[in-house]
């Protein structure tokens, strides 16, 4: 997490699959994904973080499980916590090896992860919906609330 990095490859497709708006940092503003389609994760600064302000943080970094995520977003919680998401308990780990980090069809689990996260406490009706499906990785094995 430090330095932080943008999401590449295809999380835009993601975010944008599971119903969410995707800003990406320090790239031409554009409102869709496809504009980004297949481009690599970038670096970015914290001040670009900050800037962003963003309603979610999902730490879900390519290689690590849950419980490595979970402890470097607890590690970075002095950078975190400044953020509107720390604030309003938005702040989420996810084992990013599993469902992020490789193309196949767990990414469409790792999209619903992304769901459930963004509309956890904003949109039950939605958020339970998400949360029945057959394949929905369940919080606490794949994703986790991290308060920092």
């Amino acid at each position: 997490l430090d330095p932080p990095y943008d999401g590449g490859h295809w999380i835009p497709h993601m975010i944008a699959k599971a119903g969410c708006e995707c800003v990406r940092i320090g790239a031409q503003s554009s409102p869709s994904p496809d504009a980004w389609n297949g481009t690599k994760s970038k670096q970015i600064t914290w001040e670009d973080v900050y800037e962003s302000d963003p309603d979610v943080v999902l730490v879900a970094n390519c290689g690590f499980d849950l419980e490595r995520n979970i402890t470097d977003a607890l590690g970075m919680a002095h950078k975190l916590g400044k953020l509107r998401a720390a604030r309003e308990g938005r702040i989420y780990a996810a084992n990013g090896d599993v469902y992020f980090a490789r193309p196949g069809p767990l990414l469409l689990e790792g999209a619903n992860i992304v769901a459930q996260c963004a509309f956890e406490g904003v949109d039950e009706e939605v958020c339970g919906a998400v949360r029945e499906l057959e394949f929905a990785p369940r919080e606490g094995v794949a994703w986790a609330k991290v308060d920092v």
